[in-house]
């Protein structure tokens, strides 16, 4: 079984989040949410792949797939988008976490 990747999911809704805020809706805070309890619930199941979310080659990995994500969804260029993910993993973790 593979580490669960929450840039891919998460950190892409929070990514579009802080890059759009024009577009920001309770639907979309409640995409944030489920896409938290998701990988929560992978990692409730499986307690031992909770480390390798903080290995750099996961979160690397992870925000490469959430960049693709965000920059294919809002028409943003790669390079209009922060190279390296900005927050730390119980930031995207955190369900009253954020970004301006």
């Amino acid at each position: 079984m593979r580490a669960p990747q929450p840039h891919g999911g998460a950190a892409r809704a929070l990514l579009k989040w802080q890059v759009e805020p024009g577009r920001r809706s309770k639907s979309w805070n409640l995409t944030i949410k489920l896409q938290r309890e998701e990988v929560e619930d992978h990692l409730d199941e499986v307690p031992s792949l909770r480390p390798s979310l903080a290995e750099p080659h996961w979160r690397r990995r992870g925000w490469r797939s959430a960049l693709t994500l965000a920059a294919t969804e809002t028409g943003l260029g790669l390079d209009q988008l922060p190279e390296a993910c900005q927050w730390t993993q119980a930031q995207i973790l955190d369900q009253g976490f954020l970004p301006d």
